[in-house]
């Protein structure tokens, strides 16, 4: 798996496929790790002439975890979209 930083946050990822093909991005949730992305999937894509990149959001995985801020309050997100924040 490869790591990018970005404004001193490490993201890891996985590109598969050829790169110069068009490219799909796996987005496994939000709480999930890398390795439980589906390989069924992305197999198959690569196979149609598809890349596909997928990456574990922060706090996921070895991405950068900011354990210090707590888990985000969901029902107050919900509420500034909502609220048009």
């Amino acid at each position: 798996m490869a790591e990018v930083t970005i404004g001193g946050l490490t993201f890891q990822y996985e590109l598969i496929g050829n790169p110069n093909n068009p490219t799909l991005v796996v987005i496994m949730g939000f709480v999930d790790q890398l390795d439980h992305s589906p390989d069924g999937i992305c197999e198959d894509l690569e196979k149609s002439n598809y890349a596909t990149l997928r990456f574990e959001c922060r706090d996921c995985g070895v991405s950068t975890n900011f354990d210090e801020f707590g888990a985000p309050d969901i029902a107050e997100m919900r509420a500034a979209v909502n609220g048009g924040e």
